[in-house]
């Protein structure tokens, strides 16, 4: 999961994620008063496929947080 304030930054990401395999939604949540842009992947069948995501995930610069 990555956040983001700008939608279009949002896109972006979800478009290097696409590329990279996954399936990437962007959901918008309001966080005192000010919408984010989520983008979303998963789930995950396993912790082991989750931990290589994190790492594919992290070699491209992208940085994700857990959320089960």
């Amino acid at each position: 999961r990555r956040c983001f304030s700008q939608c279009q930054r949002g896109r972006l990401y979800q478009g290097r994620m696409i590329l990279m395999g996954y399936n990437a939604e962007i959901t918008k949540i309001t966080v005192n008063n000010v919408e984010i842009n989520r983008v979303r992947i998963g789930p995950f069948k396993n912790d082991d496929e989750l931990n290589r995501s994190r790492t594919e995930l992290s070699k491209a610069k992208i940085s994700s947080t857990i959320v089960r």
